[in-house]
């Protein structure tokens, strides 16, 4: 038991309010080595591949074994069969320990846009944290890191798509995000923009946002999408991203209510954070039956019904679960946890800092995972399923909130890889 494998992922229909991709029974999802197109795919187009590890004792696995648990040994035949499944060639990989290999593999072979395969894993706010299971790699995280190379290359992809975004709107918004990001990696503004053109590199970085908030409040039942948010740091609209089913704001007891058919409805506040790093929570009023799920969303895509969140139930089984949707595929994340469920009102919190996924209650972490998938989607939201469950002050925040803008003059040699390229290196040495 406890072993490591690159292990195909089961499509589960046994649950009736979703269909969705998991570990294979008796195991569970280590890191998603699979592109945004195969994530989104509720089919068997593409290879449906992740590191998986066994939990119970009479599994038996059908992928490739890479170590005896996530800190064994790696055989150099075990190595190179791996390197030869995943395409990265023979004798491509050097790493001889489980989560060194893991950890190798997704900060030197990537495609920054995702399109083609994983996306690298980060770093930020000075952390590079890694959540294999129980095992939680945590190292300091600098220019200097073996991830950097990766961070950077996706932050300039992800960078350019929005500043074309928000020109095309008349918005100047991405300035805010290039001066969270330089509060995030603790570098000069202007080495995050080197070598993406002349005119990027001449426009200076806006001070970011800190929050967006909404308090429910309305006069009569309104539908989650017709309401316009209240509060401080409001006036902002929502969008129903998936779900066929409406959320409505209570006007009696000014609180936000799921429908009565549970169709794990998705919704994003409109309006734009300043970093992909950030917390989206609520507080939990009243409480749901053990069926339905409820959650905070955090980088919640703009135009497209794909996010990361919590599933929590009042249950004592699948009470925590991490999730991603990818353009409407879920796909969960890391661990199920089974606890006792809390009484409202409790304050529910998902965080993304990074490559990492921490869901709080009340500031107590619950469950805990990493994923690569999304970056740069710098817009959070909810969902929500069933109307017994009732929840307020929705709030969402940059982690970068506070930090201090560095504006100095980047010197030689500070950059870690090339930049702003997607492919298949990430510029680091072993």
């Amino acid at each position: 038991m406890n072993e490591v494998y690159l292990q195909s992922l089961v499509w589960d229909k046994s649950d009736p309010a979703f269909h969705y991709w998991h570990a294979q029974e008796g195991m569970r999802m280590l890191i998603d080595v699979r592109s945004n197109p195969q994530c989104g795919d509720p089919g068997t187009q593409f290879p449906v591949r992740s590191f998986c590890q066994v939990i119970e004792s009479g599994v038996t696995p059908s992928g490739i074994l890479i170590g005896e648990n996530v800190q064994g040994f790696v055989t150099k035949r075990r190595r190179q069969s791996l390197g030869i499944e995943l395409g990265l060639g023979k004798d491509a990989l050097v790493a001889d320990r489980v989560d060194n290999l893991v950890i190798e593999i997704m900060t030197r072979f990537y495609d920054a846009t995702g399109q083609t395969m994983w996306k690298p894993i980060r770093g930020s706010q000075g952390r590079f944290t890694v959540h294999l299971g129980e095992y939680h790699r945590r190292e300091t995280f600098n220019t200097s890191h073996p991830a950097w190379a990766g961070t950077l290359d996706v932050f300039q992809v992800d960078y350019r798509s929005i500043r074309e975004f928000d020109l095309a709107r008349g918005s100047s918004h991405y300035r805010k995000v290039l001066g969270a990001a330089a509060i995030e990696y603790s570098v000069p503004w202007q080495q995050l923009v080197e070598g993406m053109g002349e005119v990027i590199q001449s426009e200076e970085p806006d001070k970011p946002s800190t929050d967006l908030g909404d308090t429910f409040v309305e006069a009569g039942d309104t539908t989650l999408a017709s309401h316009t948010a209240t509060g401080p740091n409001s006036g902002f609209g929502w969008t129903r991203t998936g779900g066929a089913t409406t959320a409505e704001v209570e006007a009696s007891t000014d609180t936000l209510k799921g429908a009565v058919s549970a169709d794990n409805e998705r919704y994003r506040a409109d309006s734009d954070l300043s970093s992909d790093d950030m917390s989206a929570k609520f507080d939990v009023v009243t409480e749901d039956d053990t069926t339905n799920n409820l959650g905070p969303t955090v980088r919640h895509n703009s135009s497209a019904d794909s996010m990361y969140t919590v599933l929590h139930r009042q249950t004592a089984s699948n009470t925590y679960r991490l999730f991603k949707w990818t353009t409407g595929t879920p796909s969960q994340i890391g661990s199920t946890v089974n606890a006792t469920p809390p009484s409202a009102t409790y304050e529910l919190d998902l965080q993304v800092d990074g490559s990492s996924l921490t869901a709080f209650v009340d500031s107590v972490s619950k469950v805990s995972g990493t994923d690569s998938s999304f970056t740069g989607q710098v817009r959070a939201g909810l969902l929500i399923a069933g109307d017994k469950w009732r929840i307020d002050n929705w709030v969402a925040m940059d982690l970068a909130a506070g930090g201090q803008l560095m504006g100095g003059i980047a010197g030689p040699g500070g950059l870690a890889g090339p930049g702003g390229i997607a492919g298949r290196h990430g510029g680091i040495a072993g």
